[in-house]
This record gives C-alpha cells, sequence and structure tokens, in this order.
C-alpha cells in the first residue's frame, strides 16, 4: 500500500513542478475559490432566514429587502471571486502547457538521431498536443474543482451538523459507500483512455506519413489501401474513446445515484420531522439546498478522477519521452570540469582530426556499421570517401559531426576527446550537408541563414549579403535572384517547390553560411548535373582552402583531385591514399574509375548514336 502511494505522488511530481513554479498565481487563485464558497455557504442561510421570518411573522418588510439586497450583493461578490480564479488557476494552466510544450521541444533537440528513427512523427505531436493538454487540465481545471469540492464539503458539512445534526447522519448514510466505488473506477477510466491517447497517436502517425507520401501513394494507386488503413484505426479510436466515455458515465451515475438516494431520505425523514414540527420550514428548505449542492463536490470528485487518471496516462506517455537521454548528455552537462581547454581554442584555428578503433553497432543490428576505424587527417586537408551503399560511409561523417555517440577517447578533435566539446561549439566547427536536402517552410533567406550567427541579425542588408555570398559558392545564385520574389521567395513544405538539385544546393549553401572550420559532405551531388558539380568543385577549392573539406561520393571522377581517398566496404576501410597512388595500384579504387569511365563512354557513344 505504501509502495503504491509512493508510486502515486512520483507520477504527480512533474506537475507539482508547475505549480511551485507559478505558486503566487495559484495562491491568489485558491484565495478567491475559498470566498466564492464560503459565500455560497452564506446564501442558503439567508434563505432559511428568511422564510422563518415569513412563516413565523417577525419578518417585515424592510428586512425583506435588506436580505433581498445582501442576497444580491453576495451573489455579484461570487462573480468577481469566479473571474479571478479563472484567470489565476485556468490561464496559470495554460501557461504551464506552454512551459511544458517548450520543454518537450527543447529535449528532442538534443536526443540523438537513432531515437527518432524509432520514433513515429504523428506520436510526438500527439503528445505536444493530446497529451500535453490533458496534463494542463490537471494543472487547472482539476485542481480548481478538486479544491472547489475539498471546501465545499469542509464548509457545507459543519453547518449541515450545526442545523441538524440527525438530517445530516442520515443523509450522508448513502455517500460512506462512494470512496470504495470511486476507487474501483479510477483503474478503468486509466486504462481505457491511455488506449485513447496512443491510438490518437496512431491515427496521428498514419496521416502523417500518408500526407508525406502522398506523391507516392498516388503513384502507387494505393490511396483505397491507405484509405482502409486508416478507416481500421479510426474504428478503434472509436471503439476507446466509448470504452472510456463509458467508464466516465459509470462513475456519473453511480454518483448521481448515491446522491438521489441521500436527497430521497432527506426527504423520507425530514418530511416527517418537519409535521411533527422538530424543525422548522426554513431549516428544511435550507438543508435541502445544501444536499443539492453536495450534487456539485459529489460530481467533483468524479471529474477530479476522470482528469488526474487522463493526465496521470498521458504523464506516463510524456515521461517515456523525456526520459530518453543522448549517451553523451553526462559528459556533456560540465563539459568544462571535463576538458583540457575549457575555452575550446578549436574554433579559433582548423583543428586536426584523430580517430582510434572506432566502431559502432547502431541496435537490433546484427553486425556493427563501424569496425575499428583508425584515420588520421591533418588541418585544411581534402579528404574523399568512397564505398558501395551500406558500406559505412555516412556512419562515420555523422560519428565526425557528432550526430552518432561514440565511445570515449575513439574521435579527437584537436587532442580534445569529441564527446567534451559541447554540442553548441562543435556545430559551429562543423558544418554537415546530409544525403537528405531538408528544407524549411520558411524564405530562401531563412533556409539558408538557419544555423548561422547572421539568422538572427536585424540588419536585412547584412543578411543578404550572407545569403548572397554562400549562394554563389553553391551555384544557386543566379536562380535566386530569377525568382519573382528573390530572397523573400517562401517555399513549400520541405521544398516542395524547388527542384531536387536546387534543394541540394540550398542546402550545401546553409552549411557554407556558417562558416565552419570542417566542412562535410554527405553524398549530397547526387541530383546535380556534371556540368554544375563541376563549378562546384571549382568553387569548394577556393572555399576549402583554409577549411578541412571531407567529402563522401559515388562519383569517383569528384575525388581525383582531393589529397587523400578512403574506400570503405562493410564498415571497414580497405584502402586508403593519395587518388593517384590507388589508381596505380590497380585495387578496388582503381576498378571503381575504370567502372566508371567506361560506362560514361559507354553512355556518349549511345548518345552520338541517337
Amino acid at each position: 500500500m505504501i509502495k503504491a502511494k509512493q508510486s502515486f505522488l512520483q507520477r504527480l511530481r512533474p506537475l507539482w513542478v508547475f505549480v511551485v513554479k507559478y505558486k503566487k498565481f495559484y495562491l491568489i487563485g485558491i484565495v478567491a475559490l475559498i470566498v466564492v464558497d464560503i459565500l455560497e455557504v452564506f446564501l442558503p442561510l439567508l434563505l432559511k432566514k428568511g422564510v422563518d421570518g415569513l412563516t413565523e411573522g417577525v419578518l417585515a418588510p424592510n428586512d425583506l429587502l435588506v436580505l433581498a439586497g445582501i442576497y444580491t450583493a453576495v451573489a455579484i461578490g461570487q462573480g468577481f471571486m469566479r473571474y479571478l480564479w479563472r484567470m489565476y488557476i485556468v490561464r496559470t494552466s495554460m501557461r504551464a502547457g506552454d512551459d511544458m510544450r517548450q520543454n518537450l521541444f527543447s529535449h528532442l533537440t538534443t536526443l540523438e538521431p537513432a531515437f527518432f528513427r524509432k520514433q513515429r512523427v504523428g506520436e510526438l505531436v500527439s503528445l505536444a498536443t493530446n497529451d500535453i493538454q490533458s496534463i494542463r487540465f490537471a494543472l487547472g481545471p482539476t485542481i480548481l474543482i478538486s479544491l472547489d469540492a475539498i471546501f465545499y464539503l469542509c464548509l457545507i458539512l459543519p453547518v449541515m451538523f450545526t442545523i441538524s445534526p440527525k438530517l445530516t447522519a442520515i443523509s450522508l448514510l448513502p455517500l460512506i459507500f462512494v470512496p470504495v466505488f470511486t476507487l474501483r473506477l479510477e483503474r478503468l477510466i486509466h486504462k481505457y483512455f491511455t488506449q485513447v491517447q496512443e491510438r490518437f497517436a496512431s491515427m496521428a502517425a498514419d496521416s502523417q506519413e500518408s500526407i508525406g507520401g502522398v506523391r507516392v501513394v498516388k503513384g502507387a494507386a494505393i490511396e483505397t489501401s491507405r484509405e482502409h488503413s486508416f478507416n481500421k484505426l479510426g474504428e478503434t479510436y472509436v471503439e476507446a474513446n466509448i470504452n472510456s466515455t463509458l467508464s466516465h458515465s459509470a462513475l456519473d451515475m453511480g454518483l448521481g445515484l448515491f446522491l438521489s438516494s441521500a436527497i430521497t431520505l432527506l426527504f423520507l425523514v425530514g418530511g416527517s420531522l418537519v409535521i411533527d414540527e422538530t424543525v422548522t420550514i426554513g431549516t428544511f428548505v435550507a438543508f435541502q439546498l445544501y444536499i443539492q449542492k453536495m450534487t456539485w463536490p459529489m460530481e467533483a470528485i468524479g471529474l477530479t478522477i476522470t482528469y488526474l487518471q487522463r493526465a496521470l496516462a498521458s504523464q506516463d506517455r510524456l515521461n517515456e519521452v523525456m526520459e530518453k537521454r543522448h549517451p553523451l548528455a553526462e559528459a556533456q552537462r560540465h563539459p568544462q570540469e571535463n576538458s583540457k581547454d575549457p575555452h575550446h581554442a578549436t574554433l579559433n584555428r582548423i583543428p586536426s582530426i584523430r580517430i582510434r578503433n572506432l566502431t559502432l553497432q547502431y541496435a537490433n543490428t546484427e553486425n556493427p556499421s563501424l569496425k575499428s576505424i583508425n584515420l588520421d587527417i591533418a588541418p585544411g586537408m581534402q579528404i574523399g570517401i568512397v564505398g558501395a551503399i551500406g558500406s559505412g560511409k555516412s556512419t562515420l561523417l555523422n560519428c565526425l559531426a557528432g550526430l552518432e555517440p561514440v565511445e570515449p577517447a575513439s574521435i579527437f578533435v584537436e587532442d580534445e576527446d569529441i564527446n567534451l566539446i559541447p554540442r553548441k561549439e562543435l556545430r559551429k566547427l562543423i558544418g554537415i550537408v546530409p544525403q537528405d536536402s531538408f528544407l524549411f517552410s520558411e524564405t530562401l533567406l531563412d533556409n539558408v541563414l538557419y544555423g548561422s550567427e547572421h539568422f538572427f541579425t536585424k540588419s536585412t542588408d547584412k543578411k543578404l549579403i550572407q545569403v548572397d555570398r554562400a549562394a554563389q559558392l553553391a551555384c544557386i545564385h543566379e536562380e535566386i535572384h530569377s525568382m519573382p520574389l528573390k530572397h523573400k521567395t517562401k517555399l513549400g513544405e520541405r521544398g516542395l517547390n524547388v527542384s531536387g538539385g536546387q534543394k541540394q544546393r540550398l542546402t550545401i549553401a546553409r552549411a557554407l553560411a556558417i562558416n565552419p572550420k570542417i566542412l562535410i559532405f554527405d553524398d549530397c551531388l547526387s541530383a546535380v548535373d556534371s556540368k554544375t558539380e563541376a563549378k562546384l568543385r571549382t568553387a569548394f577549392n577556393e572555399f576549402s582552402r583554409n577549411r578541412t573539406f571531407i567529402f563522401a561520393t559515388h562519383r569517383v571522377s569528384s575525388l581525383l583531385s582531393m589529397d587523400e581517398v578512403i574506400v570503405m566496404d562493410s564498415g571497414r576501410i580497405i584502402e586508403q591514399g593519395d587518388p593517384k597512388t590507388l589508381i596505380n595500384s590497380n585495387g578496388t579504387f582503381a576498378a571503381l574509375v575504370q567502372q566508371q569511365t567506361l560506362s560514361l563512354s559507354n553512355t556518349l557513344e549511345h548518345d552520338v548514336d541517337v
């Protein structure tokens, strides 16, 4: 029993954090709520006095007007106090909900890419909307109605006992069974609402995938299949909602039954006492009003249990994500304590890179993606990486960029373990262009400057200078200026209104705008024609003079001017050296050069014949 209680309190702890943070607002709202409840208890007493005065003939007309005036003034006071608790409890819960979304988003930005490979986007969207909304209800309406019910009971019951202990005991007899009844139903409410949230998340994920991949869906003519799949998810969602509603309705009906039994006992016993003149008519009327007012605390108990169980179910789902930690989180927590150089002088010059026995294996895979990689990259070197699909090129580059967690002392940047360099500083140091060219639904200006220190610059002229500089290097400058709105052109979702080659070059321009010391390209020229690629290579040679340049590609022709070429296969480096030496060695690289040269010659001959 104690363990269950501790577990329950631990689950409430994340909610309590926001109560403490906004304690001043909650305190004002609670005081206003107490005043409302005190005035609510006071109203039946005024009514009792008026009824008894009229029946006994001792109340003058002027006194009746005074009572009516007091009654009206109390009602107006209640209205004002209700406005206060809405402003200071309900609105505060909305602030807490906004904080939770900010915390969730900030936490998601710290997680490793492996997390997002497993987690569907739709489920995260559901978490940030439905689940946080349920938790917010616990911090607003749930606190409000639960405290309101407690204050009501604490104020009404003493007054009822004061008026008539006998009637109070008889009327409250059916309510003894309420706690047992509610405890049995709260588990069902929690269970079914958890199903509701999980099935809504599945629907959100499925719809996000269908809309995001609408071209694939239409191209494969599988609209009917996707619609059928979504309908099945919708049916399970409806079923879960029905079960959740039934459990909540059973709670409401049960509480209503207990309350109706209490009122029935009041009329049976209280009516005979009025006939026997043991209690006055005014007392009976006031008592009846108090019993009716007990309807709200009973209903509030049911709502509190429902909202709280929903919030806890959502909090459990949120905790699953918030408890995820990047493997480097502990080392990054106090980077200066673990670092030889607190100021990270590597940012002020081109750093060297050393890789020692780097091995990496993804979760739920049989074989490592990287196996005992050893590599030295001197400052300012141009390194080319080539290999078949799945050879480990992208994984190696992601490790170098700090996107994948690596074992301590496996990658060193200027003699400093990459795990101990703060991520923000590492991002300034390294610019990476991934295979998947992602663009935001923003202007071209914002897309190119995203991640750059100039992104937050207020001067538009300075921004344009930086964008034009990066766009010229990425060979996209003329195309930007040919658009009607130029830099202000807003892109569609994921850059749908530009071509694949333009997307890649805009992504390259974004990396160049950061002005990094180390530039990493991960096969990001696949959608660029050979003529444009040649222009890009010339621009890169100029840009990368004072930078380390690491370039992974399938086109070996792009690697012939590199200082060193690395050939990878099955997660290992099988060849390494300058391009001329590797060609003369008649190894894998030489075979790739010969194969692609022959393929290009055949293509040209075919074009001539045609």
